[in-house]
């Protein structure tokens, strides 16, 4: 590992490799959870209360209240996984074939 990742981790930042963080890119999918309930929820509130559109295969009001309950749901399910991610313990082990390295 080069140092100044190693000075990264150490740190508590979590440096960009190739679009990933360090984590795997856990936490961009825990914010697009929370940001699509939140988009979910204003597109479905502009639909309900502001436009009074003429859809004819259905109802502006109900898209608006679907989409609303959508991004409710979206969003109690990315809070619940990102406080599950917040509990989890990460142990990592090293082998080596050799004798131990000397300090």
């Amino acid at each position: 590992m080069k140092s100044w990742l190693k000075g990264a981790r150490r740190e508590g930042l979590t440096p960009i490799l190739g679009g990933m963080g360090l984590t795997g890119g856990r936490e961009a999918e825990s914010a697009m959870g929370i940001g699509l309930g939140i988009v979910l929820i204003v597109i479905g509130a502009i639909l309900l209360f502001a436009l009074n559109l003429d859809i004819p295969w259905v109802s502006d009001d109900t898209l608006g209240i679907i989409l609303i309950l959508a991004g409710f749901l979206t969003l109690a399910l990315a809070l619940i996984l990102n406080y599950q991610r917040g509990r989890t313990k990460h142990v990592q082990e090293s082998r080596y074939d050799g004798p131990p390295p000397a300090i």
